[in-house]
Parts: C-alpha cells; structure tokens; sequence
C-alpha cells in the first residue's frame, strides 16, 4: 500500500469517527429509552453474565455483547452517551478490521477503499446507536460478521474451523447475528462434506470439530427460546407476495438516502440493489469449497452476503404488515451493509474492468449519496450531521428533543404518568406495565442515568449545548407541520436571549369562524382571533429552559371522518429560535392593568371574498372584492402578488381601495404576473382596504360547466404585510 493512500484512509476513518462522536455531543441525552426498559431487565434484577448473555428480547437473544455493554453502563453510572461511543468504538474496530479484510483478500488497500469507512461508520445508522443503543441488535454482529471472514479465509484449518464454529456459536446469541451463524453453519457443514468427499481426513477432522461446536451453541440457544416477532398484527404468509420484493427494494435503498415515499424510482434502485446482491452470492456461493484461497475468498463473500440477505429477508417477513416502507428504518442499517462490502470485495477482486468498475460504482453510491444532503446546510450544522438526509436529521432532532423536554418535566413532576399526559410523549409504549415507576426509582436511590450527582442541573443533557424546541400535545408531524388538539405546548431550550418563532398556518374549518387561539408564555396570556394569524409569530425568550402553550378557546373536531378520526383545531409549524423576530415581534401590553398581555406589533387579516390558500402550489383566489383589515400605529407596507385573473373577467384595471381613496393599478402594470407593495399609515383603530376587480367574478360552474361554483376574479400567490417594501412601490395618488 502506497503511503498517500494509507493516510487518506485513515484520514477518512478519523474524520467519521469525529463525526460519530459529534452526533453524540449534540443529540444523544442521558436516559433509557423504549426497548431499553426491557432489555435492561437483568440489570435492574442484578443478574449475573449467564443471564445477560442467555437473555431474550424479542425475536433474538442479548448474547456477548450485553455483557460488555454491562459493564460499559456500570462504570458509566448508566450514561446513555457512553454507551453510545462505546458502539461508536465497536463500529470503528469493524471499519479497521473490514480494510484488513480487504487487504488479504486482494493484496492492497487503494483510494476506493475509501467506502469501506464510509459504509461501516455511516451516520444512517443513528436509530441502533443513539436513538435507542442496543450493541447486541446489529453493531456487535456487524464487528461478527467481519471476524468470521477474517477467520474464513485463513489457510490454517486447526484455526479456521474450530475458531468459525465459536463465532458462529456467539453469533447466535448475540441478536441478529443469528443469521451469520447460520451462513457460518451452512459454510461448516460445506467444508465438512467436502473434505469426508476428498478424504482430506485432517480437514475432515476440524470441520467436524467446529460444526459440533456449532451444533451446540444451536441446542444451547433453542433451549427455552419462544419466537416472538415483537410486533402486533404479525402474520404468515403476506398477500400479495409481490410487496415482499418490493419491501426488500426499498429497505435496500435506504441506506442510499432513500425516503419513505416508495416512489417507482426508489423501487426500481432497491431492486437493482437486490437483484446485483443476489446475482453476486450466487455466483460466489458456486464457485466456493474447492479447498483453495480462491474459493475460501468466494465463501467470505457469501458469508457477507448471505448474512445480510436473511437479515433483509426475516425483516420483510417480520415487519411486512406494517406496510413496505417499514424496512426504510435507521436500526436496520446496519446488518445491511456486509450486503455492500460482499459486492464491493466482489468487485474488486473482479479482472474485467467493467464489472469491476459498475460494482465499485454502485456501492459508491450507496456510500456517498447521503452526504450530498449536507450540501443544502450551513457549514457550521455539518459537524455530528455529515451523511444524515434531511428527512434522519429531522427525525434524530425530534427524537433528542422530546426525549431532553420528558426528563426535563419528569425533574419537576417525579411522576412519570403525570409526564406522560403533560409531555404528551413516552419514553416507553407502556410503562405502567414494566413497573416504569419501580425503575426509575431504582436509578435515582443508585444516582445512576439522569439522577447522576452533578454540579450541573442540565448534566444529562447533551454534552454539546445549543437551541432546542419540540412540540408536545401534537398529532404526528407532517414534513414541518402539524395539527394540535384543544392544547398543545412548546418546550424551548435557547442558549441566548432572542425570540421563538412559529406559525399558525391553518385552522380547522370545522371551528366557528370567531374561534381563537390562546398564547400563555412567562405567566402572559393573549388571545388572537385566527383571521389575523396571517405571520410568522415572534416572542421575546430569555436564555435557559421554557414552556409556551397554546389552547384552542372552541376546543377541537374531527379531522374528517371517517377517513380520519383525529381531534383538531389548529396546524403549527415547526418553532426556531433566532436572536433577532423572524417574523411579526409580539410585546408585553398592560391593558388592564396590573393584567399584562401579548400583542402584535401590527396585525392584519382578510375580512371576506377570499377563498383560502391552496396547497402545495400556494396560491389562494379572491372572489371580485377582497377586503382586508390592517391594524398597526406604525407605518408598515401591504405587499401583494398577482398571478393572473379569471380569464372570462380579465379585463379593465384592478382597483385598491384604501380609506377614502381609490388607487387604479396603471394600465402599463396590468399584465401579469404582477406584484407591488403599497404604504399603510399608522392609525390607532383598524384600516379597511379592498382589492378590487371591476369586471366582477364568475365561476367555473358558470363559464365552463366544472363542478367548481366559487366566483373567482383574482388569483394571489402573496399576500403579506411587512416594516419595508418587498416588491416595487405602486404609484400612489396625493
């Protein structure tokens, strides 16, 4: 290996280490999540290494890797984040051992191998290493994985075989390595038929040695053991069997940053994926047992593949009734990737430059898509971000933020079912019946996880600081958005002064037309009526930890049922915190006093002869007077964008009307699109404005026969009022 490629390898490899590192600083926080509840079970009873080892949760069992882990947690005080970079550690020893793999298979390193540490260290795989760690589900057996086709290539049978056999046997345990060591039992029994074939009776002999001690890790483990798929409304088979390829397609492509939008094109990518994966393992798998270095290289590559085929393969069969975006899950990443680096060893080892080239293409693929995603943020976000899409990103910050605003209500509450109700999530589905009560007190009466002693009272919480908000009492999000019931609450954490801002882009229409929306902050209550919720909303916040909540003063109703049963009232934006209002400042106003309230700096709503905003395109139409009231002491701008008018009624001049003046739209700037802004003086009551479309409206009903009986003149993709012009200034009359 030539020196400049060794250093950029190992140049790569440390900069993901870092950048694993990082994402723990900023998103891992000191407490046991959901599944760890259950599995922690051992070690809240006390049990010793035989039990950690043998325990089962879910489908597989704990195996070696709970011992470790164990022990990890025990000199950590039960730090989440320590146990995190303890996984960080095994992923780093995998990508280490994974390049000396390549190296004894093909006799070099070069820069291609640049993928190895980029597959094995990705960040798509948060969901096994800070979302909820767990080393015994994939991280271990991944490092497993790896040592099996260390040991399989080796030429010394007296130490391949016997060694195989015990990997397989710790595989087994160890949770879904379970599927190496059935590759790994399947190779055995292979090598152990050949040889008694050949008469190779030394062969013969440690083969036999290593299936034995296969055979009993198997009757050890199915001692005792219940399948339990670990997910209701589980069934076998699943019609139609089409949706199991298609499962498989997609989970494949996640990895590449494919999203849970199942489009054909991610389909038909996860299916070249599948097919190039399948295609690979056959013919490795033909061309192995002949007893040479050639063939034992072919065997580690379907020890590589195979173990990540069953992976995929039980998946589909376990999860497939959740529907066939259910594979595009982070945690199960990482048994995925043996799947490329089999098809990258492959391809490397290939002569003809053209398959050569095409694997290596395709695996690069897989490896560096992710990070383009990085491209579309600010530099100073990269750092613990590097490979995440923006859809993981979204999804680890709302993970990390909910977990910070439950243990932070649970600190003041020490109730965890109050803080469930309050919090509105859960750090497990159902902890009433696992004695959540029980163990939390355990840790607190051992001062281990959160209940840590510490100088600091925010130790538990992600060791690198920065701005944090998560709303609770929601539906689930939507993209950015989402619909709140009768209540719902923001938690902020901000490290400056500065304003939280947000925006109330909808209400149900199933509220009565005066139903308002109630704003509590720092003891201050507003209430605004939703036609003027026109803008981004920006209050004042001080630094450190706050609530905001929000109530809807007409309660909620049905989303649309049948289809949809959900309990709304009003459709929220996600909330930012900036140093300077993002949108419209709110203040403080004594307006009874010693009562104090929120109000608006300006304020501003349609009055009638609008229509509403339509989505995605956003564009809303007025009917032939659309009037607006404007509410401000200071001068501010109404700013206006026109796309085009009702073609029966596109005719004449558009007319503004503005108290007791009527402002005719030149007839130079009639064509459209058109947009403008027109000057508000400040006035200390409210100010009518119209908008007007002297040839009047017609609907579609009307001119064109559509189902479609709104009178329709104008059609605006803005309308907005703000302290400077947006748009060029429309003439004025004196």
């Amino acid at each position: 290996m030539k020196q400049p490629v060794f250093w950029i390898l190992a140049s790569v490899t440390a900069l993901q280490i870092l950048n694993w590192v990082a994402s723990v600083a900023r998103f891992q926080v000191n407490v046991p999540i959901w599944d760890q509840w259950d599995f922690f079970n051992p070690l809240f009873n006390g049990e010793g290494s035989l039990a950690l080892f043998n325990y089962q949760h879910g489908p597989h069992r704990q195996g070696l890797a709970f011992i470790f882990s164990s022990w990890i947690m025990n000199a950590s005080h039960w730090d989440s984040r320590i146990e995190s970079l303890w996984m960080i550690a095994i992923l780093a020893a995998t990508a280490v051992f994974a390049l000396g793999l390549k190296r004894k298979l093909s006799g070099r390193l070069e820069l291609a191998d640049t993928l190895i540490p980029l597959l094995i260290l990705t960040l798509a795989q948060w969901g096994s290493v800070i979302s909820v760690p767990n080393a015994s589900h994939s991280v271990f057996p991944l490092l497993l994985i790896v040592l099996s086709a260390h040991i399989w290539i080796s030429t010394k049978s007296a130490i391949r075989l016997p060694a195989s056999g015990a990997l397989a046997t710790f595989s087994i345990f160890t949770g879904f390595g379970i599927f190496n060591g059935v590759v790994l039992t399947a190779l055995l029994s292979g090598t152990l038929l050949h040889a008694a074939l050949r008469r190779q009776k030394i062969e013969l002999s440690w083969a036999f040695l290593g299936l034995a001690i296969t055979v009993i890790g198997w009757t050890l483990f199915l001692r005792g053991y219940r399948f339990n798929p670990a997910s209701d409304g589980y069934h076998f088979p699943h019609t139609p069997l089409f949706d199991y390829t298609r499962f498989l397609a997609l989970m494949l492509v996640h990895p590449a940053g494919g999203d849970h939008t199942a489009t054909i094109f991610e389909q038909l990518a996860g299916g070249v994926l599948l097919a190039a994966c399948a295609v690979v393992f056959f013919v490795a798998a033909t061309r192995g047992f002949r007893n040479d270095t050639q063939s034992r290289r072919n065997e580690a590559i379907v020890l590589l593949l195979g173990s990540g085929l069953a992976f995929a393969a039980f998946t589909a069969v376990g999860r497939i009734h959740l529907g066939i975006t259910a594979g595009m899950a982070s945690r199960y990443v990482t048994l995925l990737i043996p799947l490329w680096l089999g098809l990258y060893f492959w391809g490397a080892s290939q002569t003809r430059p053209a398959l050569k080239y095409a694997t290596v293409l395709l695996v690069g693929l897989v490896a560096i898509l992710p990070f383009t995603h990085m491209l579309q943020r600010p530099v100073a976000t990269w750092p613990g971000t590097a490979g995440l899409t923006h859809s993981s990103l979204a999804a680890l910050t709302a993970s990390t933020d909910e977990k910070i605003a439950w243990v932070s209500a649970f600190l003041r509450t020490g109730d965890f079912q109050q803080t469930d109700s309050s919090v509105g999530r859960l750090i497990h589905p159902d902890g009433e019946s696992i004695a959540l009560g029980h163990k939390l007190a355990w840790l607190k009466t051992r001062n281990l996880s959160f209940f840590a002693i510490s100088t600091r009272p925010d130790s538990w919480q992600p060791w690198w600081p920065e701005n944090r908000t998560a709303w609770l009492l929601t539906h689930e999000s939507e993209g950015h958005e989402r619909w709140m019931a009768d209540n719902s609450t923001l938690w902020i954490q901000s490290e400056h002064d500065g304003f939280i801002n947000f925006q109330v882009v909808q209400s149900s229409p199933h509220l009565p037309s005066d139903s308002q929306i109630e704003i509590s902050h720092r003891n201050i209550t507003a209430r605004e009526h939703t036609g003027f919720l026109r803008d981004i909303i920006s209050l004042p916040i001080s630094r450190g930890e706050q609530w905001l909540a929000l109530r809807s003063t007409h309660g909620s109703a049905p989303a649309s049922p049948p289809a949809d049963n959900r309990f709304i009232s009003f459709r929220l934006t996600d909330a930012w915190i900036t140093r300077q209002p993002a949108g419209v400042e709110w203040i403080t106003t004594s307006s009874a006093p010693p009562a104090l309230t929120w109000v608006p700096l300006y304020r501003w709503r349609i009055a009638s002869g609008f229509h509403g905003w339509e989505r995605p395109a956003l564009f809303g139409w007025s009917d032939a007077h659309l009037k607006l009231e404007i509410d401000s002491k200071d001068p501010i701008f109404l700013n206006v964008r026109i796309d085009k008018r009702y073609n029966p009624v596109a005719r004449g001049p558009i007319l503004l009307r503005q108290q007791d003046r009527v402002l005719e739209i030149p007839a130079n700037i009639t064509a459209t699109p058109l947009a403008f802004s027109i000057a508000i003086h400040g006035s200390p009551s409210p100010q009518p404005l119209e908008i007007e479309n002297p040839a009047g409206a017609a609907s579609p009903l009307q001119t064109e026969g559509k189902a479609d009986t709104r009178p329709l003149a104008i059609r605006f993709s803005q309308l907005s009022i703000s302290t400077t012009p947006l748009f060029p200034m429309l003439p004025t009359a004196p």
